[in-house]
Protein backbone atom coordinates (compact mmCIF):
# COMPACT_ATOMS: atom_id res chain seq x y z
CA UNK A 1 0.00 0.00 0.00
CA UNK A 2 2.89 2.45 1.33
CA UNK A 3 4.36 1.43 -2.43
CA UNK A 4 1.35 2.36 -4.48
CA UNK A 5 0.73 6.00 -2.19
CA UNK A 6 4.17 7.23 -3.19
CA UNK A 7 3.92 5.70 -6.85
CA UNK A 8 0.59 8.03 -6.74
CA UNK A 9 2.30 10.73 -5.01
CA UNK A 10 5.44 10.29 -7.12
CA UNK A 11 3.07 10.39 -10.29
CA UNK A 12 1.15 13.42 -9.75
CA UNK A 13 4.35 15.54 -9.00
CA UNK A 14 6.09 14.68 -12.14
CA UNK A 15 2.58 15.78 -13.88
CA UNK A 16 3.08 19.35 -11.81
CA UNK A 17 6.98 19.13 -12.89
CA UNK A 18 5.44 18.92 -16.43
CA UNK A 19 2.98 21.35 -16.30
CA UNK A 20 5.30 24.24 -14.55
CA UNK A 21 7.75 23.81 -17.29
CA UNK A 22 5.31 24.41 -20.07
CA UNK A 23 4.13 27.71 -18.20
CA UNK A 24 8.17 28.19 -17.97
CA UNK A 25 8.30 27.55 -21.65
CA UNK A 26 4.97 29.28 -22.64
CA UNK A 27 6.33 32.45 -20.91
CA UNK A 28 2.92 32.38 -18.41
CA UNK A 29 3.58 32.11 -14.68
CA UNK A 30 2.83 29.04 -12.79
CA UNK A 31 0.36 28.04 -10.26
CA UNK A 32 1.06 30.87 -7.20
CA UNK A 33 -0.29 28.96 -3.95
CA UNK A 34 0.10 29.92 -0.24
CA UNK A 35 0.91 26.85 2.00
CA UNK A 36 2.55 26.48 5.30
CA UNK A 37 6.02 25.23 5.26
CA UNK A 38 6.29 23.48 8.01
CA UNK A 39 4.25 20.52 6.28
CA UNK A 40 5.94 21.42 2.95
CA UNK A 41 9.45 20.73 4.20
CA UNK A 42 7.81 17.48 5.53
CA UNK A 43 6.58 16.69 2.10
CA UNK A 44 9.96 17.66 0.35
CA UNK A 45 11.70 15.23 2.57
CA UNK A 46 9.17 12.33 2.39
CA UNK A 47 10.07 12.30 -1.47
CA UNK A 48 13.67 12.35 -0.79
CA UNK A 49 13.08 9.28 1.77
CA UNK A 50 14.84 6.54 0.31
CA UNK A 51 17.60 8.67 -0.94
CA UNK A 52 18.31 9.75 2.98
CA UNK A 53 17.92 6.10 4.12
CA UNK A 54 20.27 4.59 1.03
CA UNK A 55 22.92 7.66 1.97
CA UNK A 56 22.68 7.15 5.94
CA UNK A 57 21.80 10.60 6.33
CA UNK A 58 20.00 12.23 8.97
CA UNK A 59 17.98 15.23 8.78
CA UNK A 60 17.38 18.02 11.70
CA UNK A 61 14.81 21.00 11.97
CA UNK A 62 15.46 23.67 13.40
CA UNK A 63 12.03 25.21 12.67
CA UNK A 64 10.98 28.89 13.82
CA UNK A 65 7.05 29.47 13.91
CA UNK A 66 6.63 31.53 10.31
CA UNK A 67 3.43 32.82 8.66
CA UNK A 68 2.35 30.55 5.24
CA UNK A 69 4.02 31.28 2.20
CA UNK A 70 3.04 32.36 -1.12
CA UNK A 71 5.00 30.89 -4.15
CA UNK A 72 4.83 28.57 -6.80
CA UNK A 73 5.37 25.16 -4.64
CA UNK A 74 6.40 23.16 -7.04
CA UNK A 75 9.50 25.36 -8.36
CA UNK A 76 10.23 25.47 -4.64
CA UNK A 77 10.46 22.27 -3.87
CA UNK A 78 12.61 21.30 -6.82
CA UNK A 79 14.94 23.91 -5.37
CA UNK A 80 14.79 22.22 -2.39
CA UNK A 81 15.34 18.51 -4.16
CA UNK A 82 18.72 20.18 -5.51
CA UNK A 83 20.04 21.48 -2.13
CA UNK A 84 18.92 17.93 -0.42
CA UNK A 85 20.78 15.94 -3.31
CA UNK A 86 23.63 17.92 -3.55
CA UNK A 87 24.30 18.20 0.59
CA UNK A 88 23.41 14.26 0.36
CA UNK A 89 26.35 13.80 -3.08
CA UNK A 90 29.29 15.99 -1.29
CA UNK A 91 28.95 13.80 2.22
CA UNK A 92 28.77 10.33 0.13
CA UNK A 93 32.23 11.68 -2.40
CA UNK A 94 33.67 12.84 0.94
CA UNK A 95 33.07 9.42 2.48
CA UNK A 96 31.75 11.45 5.90
CA UNK A 97 30.43 8.51 8.04
CA UNK A 98 27.96 10.59 10.19
CA UNK A 99 26.42 12.38 7.42
CA UNK A 100 23.49 14.84 8.84
CA UNK A 101 21.75 17.60 7.20
CA UNK A 102 20.00 20.77 9.07
CA UNK A 103 17.49 22.73 7.97
CA UNK A 104 16.39 25.85 9.43
CA UNK A 105 13.39 27.98 8.85
CA UNK A 106 12.96 31.24 10.08
CA UNK A 107 11.55 34.91 9.56
CA UNK A 108 14.33 36.84 8.28
CA UNK A 109 12.36 40.27 8.41
CA UNK A 110 8.87 41.08 8.38
CA UNK A 111 8.62 40.56 4.46
CA UNK A 112 10.25 37.29 4.31
CA UNK A 113 11.32 34.18 5.21
CA UNK A 114 14.80 31.97 5.06
CA UNK A 115 15.39 28.32 4.72
CA UNK A 116 18.80 27.24 5.64
CA UNK A 117 20.02 23.28 4.06
CA UNK A 118 23.33 22.90 5.60
CA UNK A 119 25.43 19.31 5.50
CA UNK A 120 28.33 17.93 7.75
CA UNK A 121 30.34 17.66 4.60
CA UNK A 122 33.70 18.71 3.43
CA UNK A 123 32.32 22.35 2.18
CA UNK A 124 33.99 24.06 -0.97
CA UNK A 125 36.91 25.10 -1.42
CA UNK A 126 37.13 29.51 -1.03
CA UNK A 127 37.99 30.06 -4.84
CA UNK A 128 34.82 28.01 -5.89
CA UNK A 129 32.29 30.13 -4.22
CA UNK A 130 31.93 32.77 -7.12
CA UNK A 131 31.43 30.15 -9.30
CA UNK A 132 29.11 28.32 -7.91
CA UNK A 133 26.25 29.41 -9.36
CA UNK A 134 27.95 29.74 -12.69
CA UNK A 135 26.16 27.58 -15.82
CA UNK A 136 28.15 24.63 -16.39
CA UNK A 137 30.46 24.93 -13.22
CA UNK A 138 30.39 21.67 -11.24
CA UNK A 139 32.53 20.13 -8.97
CA UNK A 140 30.91 16.22 -9.30
CA UNK A 141 32.56 13.86 -12.03
CA UNK A 142 28.76 13.17 -13.43
CA UNK A 143 27.19 16.77 -13.31
CA UNK A 144 26.26 19.07 -15.79
CA UNK A 145 26.98 22.14 -13.58
CA UNK A 146 23.21 23.53 -14.06
CA UNK A 147 21.55 22.46 -10.96
CA UNK A 148 22.38 25.59 -8.72
CA UNK A 149 22.10 28.09 -11.69
CA UNK A 150 18.57 26.84 -12.41
CA UNK A 151 17.53 27.55 -8.83
CA UNK A 152 18.68 30.71 -8.11
CA UNK A 153 17.66 31.98 -11.07
CA UNK A 154 14.16 29.76 -10.73
CA UNK A 155 13.88 32.05 -6.97
CA UNK A 156 14.94 35.65 -8.70
CA UNK A 157 11.95 35.20 -11.19
CA UNK A 158 9.75 34.96 -7.87
CA UNK A 159 11.73 37.80 -5.96
CA UNK A 160 13.83 35.47 -3.57
CA UNK A 161 17.28 34.61 -3.41
CA UNK A 162 20.03 31.54 -3.03
CA UNK A 163 22.95 32.39 -1.64
CA UNK A 164 25.62 29.02 -0.46
CA UNK A 165 28.83 29.55 1.96
CA UNK A 166 30.63 27.06 3.96
CA UNK A 167 29.56 27.07 7.33
CA UNK A 168 31.54 28.09 10.87
CA UNK A 169 31.44 25.11 12.10
CA UNK A 170 31.96 22.71 8.68
CA UNK A 171 29.92 21.83 5.49
CA UNK A 172 28.25 24.15 3.23
CA UNK A 173 25.09 26.00 4.03
CA UNK A 174 22.76 27.17 0.87
CA UNK A 175 20.07 29.64 2.02
CA UNK A 176 17.17 30.31 0.14
CA UNK A 177 15.34 33.83 1.24
CA UNK A 178 11.93 34.03 -0.03
CA UNK A 179 9.64 36.78 0.08
CA UNK A 180 5.86 35.65 2.43
CA UNK A 181 3.73 36.92 -0.77
CA UNK A 182 4.24 37.30 -4.21
CA UNK A 183 2.29 39.07 -6.94
CA UNK A 184 -0.11 37.02 -8.39
CA UNK A 185 0.56 37.61 -12.37
CA UNK A 186 -2.42 36.88 -14.73
CA UNK A 187 -0.92 35.77 -18.15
Amino acid sequence: RRSAERMIRDGQRASDIIQNTRSLLAHTSGKVETFDLDEFIDETLSLLEHELERSGTTVHMEKQATPPITAVRIELQQVLINLFTNAIQAMDEAGIGNRTITVRKEREDSDNIRIAVRDNGPGFPLQMKDKLFSPFFTTKETGMGMGLSICRTTLEARGGRLTGDNHPLGGAVFTISMPISQEIEHA
